[in-house]
């Protein structure tokens, strides 16, 4: 979720600060950044996504490589438009059609399918369920069931957490 600030200039760059708020009942922080055009931006940081519960809670002891990594593609995600209503990626259910994607959806489609790309199928349900839209893993283990695949919540957790250093890979974080 983000809010611009209607303050003049630019934000200093590469500087993130960090104030420790509740947002919905919620611990969160605001961090402000900087937009593509260098507009400062407020963009309030809920800590109860699934990235957040294995780096903090310790569920899975991810790194911080595949932490930054995950951000990067939910990040990614929610810029084409992929959310919980687009289950697969296909340009013509973004948001609209293909017509009407802006440059900034089709660049960001364009960095999910490149990180998909170097996935398996189950992989890549992972990625988009999971990471992209930041739904339980518990929840996706139980629907991959339903689809006929033996996946345990155990077996899910290290499932995603190898996607999670493959796109660690994939982005750079990890050699």
């Amino acid at each position: 979720m983000s809010r611009a600030r209607k303050s003049p200039g630019k934000a200093p760059p590469a500087r993130i600060l960090r104030r420790d708020i509740v947002y919905q009942q919620r611990d969160a922080v605001i961090v402000d950044e900087a937009d593509p055009d260098g507009r400062p931006v407020e963009h309030i940081r809920v800590y109860n996504t699934v990235l957040d519960r294995l780096w903090r809670d310790g569920e899975g002891s991810i790194t911080r490589e595949q932490f930054d990594a995950g951000v990067r593609f939910h990040r990614h995600y929610t810029l084409a438009g992929l959310g919980p209503r687009y289950g697969r990626i296909d340009p013509d259910r973004v948001r609209g059609g293909v017509s009407d994607i802006t440059e900034q959806q089709a660049w960001a489609w364009n960095k999910v399918t490149e990180a998909l790309a170097g996935l398996t199928e189950t992989g890549q349900s992972a990625a988009e369920f999971v990471i992209g839209m930041g739904h339980a893993i518990g929840e996706w283990a139980r629907r991959m069931r339903q689809n006929g695949k033996s996946m345990s919540d155990e077996k899910a957790r290290g499932v995603v957490h190898i996607v999670l250093e493959q796109l660690a890979r994939h982005y750079g974080f990890l050699r």
